[in-house]
């Protein structure tokens, strides 16, 4: 199995306006979640409203790549990310799986001035699934 994964703008809080938010984004969200939503059996009841734009990355795909379409996406409302993200948490997150052991990106500095632009917190989630290349 080749790397993969999502990576995404979230945003949680207190009575999010999902429909303001999305026409503010430009794109349509992945997921939205009400306060007091059953999200999972697992994860039970939300505490906070919370909604989620995703790209998603490619099998074999950088997660650059995903970043950077995600960061060029966000660039137009880049002032309503920055006056909200006092109110709300808001932040990028990239979620990568693989099944290799040792994994290893390159972020762009291009990739990174975009979101040093959008002002965001970039959190990056890797799930190893402990394999190696056999020769």
């Amino acid at each position: 199995m080749e790397d993969s994964g999502i990576c995404s703008l979230i945003i949680k809080g207190e009575n999010l306006n999902f429909k303001k938010i999305e026409k503010v984004i430009g794109i349509e969200s992945t997921q939205k979640f009400e306060k007091g939503k059953i999200v999972s059996k697992v994860i039970g009841k939300i505490e906070f409203d919370l909604i989620r734009f995703d790209i998603k990355v490619d099998k074999g795909e950088s997660p650059n790549n995903a970043l950077n379409k995600l960061a060029d996406t966000l660039l137009e409302s880049k002032d309503f990310l920055k006056k909200n993200k006092d109110v709300y948490d808001i932040y990028l997150n990239c979620y990568i799986q693989s099944d290799y052991a040792q994994v290893n990106y390159v972020i762009s500095s291009e990739v990174i001035k975009k979101i040093s632009l959008l002002d965001l917190n970039l959190k990056i989630s890797l799930l190893s699934w402990g394999g190696a290349e056999l020769d």
